[in-house]
């Protein structure tokens, strides 16, 4: 016998707890508190969306953009930002139409040149594999 596993670990689900980004359909772009526990972030900071022309399915969250969005505590204990654009972009390259988008966040900053990133920032991967799909989303 030859099983398959469905848990935690594999199954497409965001929950509570989970470093993750969530990009709403009115353009509210969330970093959950648990993303800024792990990295160490304790107030706002100014952040950017990347998506890497020469491999399309990599996405990063860059934290210290001197040009990114600036960020605002919300309620949930996380940082938020708005980007009608952004939201549309990656929702478009997820397939998701009119529904919310949450995934997982890498907790270690990504291994990009130097030379790619804005000088003393860090990109940090959105694991796109992880995409879930809501019809209520992070709006903030």
């Amino acid at each position: 016998m030859k099983l398959n596993k469905f848990d935690a670990t594999n199954s497409l689900s965001i929950r509570t707890g989970v470093p993750s980004i969530g990009f709403g359909k009115s353009g509210a772009i969330t970093l959950s508190k648990k993303f800024l526990e792990e990295v160490g972030i304790k107030k706002p900071v100014m952040a950017s969306i990347v998506q890497d022309e020469e491999a399309p399915e990599d996405w990063y969250l860059i934290i210290g953009d001197p040009d990114g969005f600036q960020t605002r505590e919300n309620t949930a204990g996380g940082l938020a930002f708005n980007s009608s654009h952004v939201c549309k972009s990656f929702r478009d390259f997820v397939s998701a139409e009119d529904v919310s988008v949450n995934c997982k966040l890498a907790t270690q900053p990504a291994d990009i040149p130097k030379d790619a990133l804005p000088k003393g920032s860090k990109a940090y991967g959105i694991l796109t594999s992880t995409a879930v799909f809501s019809k209520k989303g992070s709006e903030e």
